[in-house]
């Protein structure tokens, strides 16, 4: 494998909201057991539904089990709307609401120490905010990328077309003109996603039909070289490269239903080979 190319897309599919819950939250804890570094494990979270369906797969599994993992856990954001923490659009609050505070609370999760939010201070300046943002996490890559996608096909803050995704030279860039109110936010590029160890997004509902078919459609020949690829969603862009890595696909029956047979055929793996 060329150090330019990523791995192929690993397809789940789950008939209930449940079982694709619970299986995220236990490859997030295969991943944590397989991370033998001595730093924290990063993991970037999204806003949108990403923090209830993870929040609820972290909620059924044993405690004990999330007490050996999650005091090793460093939590980022992998976008984050300029607003201040309380404000009903922040992705922080959101993640704090559905899943954040349960770690806190059972788990031993240091709100403090393992959660990195934007500053509040520069919330009304995305470019110092992201440069802020780039700043604390330092030479730290993330190692899962928690990621949802938009119908439009758009990932974090990164859109179609849109100029962000051909910045090379940053990992965190401030935007004022999302397509998606509020305008203003931070996100993580396609460089950051690009050094992540796993990527993970999950995807639900048939909203998200005619993005999944064209990403899913891509995929053979977006891994071959995603840093240079064009003209495909950002979903598709944002993913590992490099040898070892890992691409997920967590969806509902609903999502992949317009995705050809044969498409599907090519990356759909049992659940069981989590």
């Amino acid at each position: 494998m060329s150090t330019k190319s990523g791995p192929r897309a690993q397809l789940h599919v789950y008939d209930t909201p449940a079982d694709l819950a619970s299986s995220v939250a236990s490859l997030l804890l295969r991943l944590s057991s397989a991370h033998t570094a001595l730093r924290p494990l990063v993991i970037a979270l999204s806003g949108g539904s990403l923090p209830a369906v993870v929040g609820a797969g972290l909620r059924a599994l044993p405690v004990a089990d999330l007490r050996k993992h999650v005091p090793r856990w460093r939590f980022i954001f992998a976008d984050e709307r300029c607003v201040p923490h309380a404000h009903e659009d922040s992705n922080y609050r959101a993640c704090r609401e559905a899943l954040l505070d349960y770690l806190a609370q059972h788990a031993g999760l240091d709100l403090t120490t393992q959660v990195v939010p934007i500053r509040e201070d520069l919330v009304g300046d995305s470019r110092a905010a992201a440069k802020a943002y780039a700043e604390t996490l330092g030479s730290q890559a993330v190692d899962v990328a928690l990621l949802g996608m938009g119908p439009d096909g758009h990932t974090c803050s990164l859109f179609p077309n849109h100029a962000l995704l051909s910045v090379r030279d940053m990992l965190v860039a401030g935007l004022d003109d999302s397509p998606k109110p509020p305008p203003s936010r931070i996100t993580l590029t396609l460089p950051a996603l690009h050094a992540a160890q796993a990527v993970v997004y999950i995807a639900t509902g048939a909203s998200k039909q005619p993005a999944l078919k064209a990403v899913l459609e891509a995929d053979k020949a977006v891994a071959q070289d995603p840093a240079s690829a064009k003209g495909v969603l950002p979903s598709a862009l944002a993913r590992p490269v490099g040898e070892g890595k890992e691409l997920h696909w967590f969806v509902d029956s609903a999502a992949v239903a317009t995705v050809p047979a044969e498409v599907r055929a090519e990356v759909e793996v049992a659940p069981a080979k989590l």
